[in-house]
């Protein structure tokens, strides 16, 4: 009964720290990156260790962002899994050179906005 009661408590856990954390990204461990893409999704391509992620452009544009994660590569990001409930943060920044030209860091599942002329979503 013991064992009930602490997998039934920590399953709330999780349903109450996503709806507290509901407007950040999440990770999504996937082989291949999926037809239709998450806008709340960062995208962990390779298991066990991901080489790549993916997501959705935060601007709204639509566009897939892929990030390499591999040393090697050049430009190449690093990720980290923070805190209780692993959220995802990526660095350097990421800033898409072409379209929207988006650019933002991942900080924690947060997006947060570098200041420019193009005025992004909250």
């Amino acid at each position: 009964m013991t064992n009930f009661i602490r997998t039934a408590w920590l399953a709330l856990k999780e349903v109450l720290a996503r709806w507290t954390y509901r407007k950040r990204i999440w990770t999504t461990d996937v082989e291949d990156l999926p037809e239709t893409l998450d806008p709340r999704a960062l995208y962990l391509i390779g298991l066990p260790n991901p080489w790549s992620v993916a997501l959705l452009c935060p601007c709204g544009c639509s566009e897939t962002i892929h990030l390499s994660l591999l040393s090697g590569d050049s430009p190449s990001w690093t990720l980290r899994l923070e805190g209780r409930f692993k959220l995802p943060t990526i660095s350097p920044s990421i800033w898409r050179t072409k379209g929207c030209r988006a650019h933002f860091v991942l900080r924690q599942g947060e997006i947060v906005w570098f200041k420019s002329s193009i005025e992004y979503p909250e």
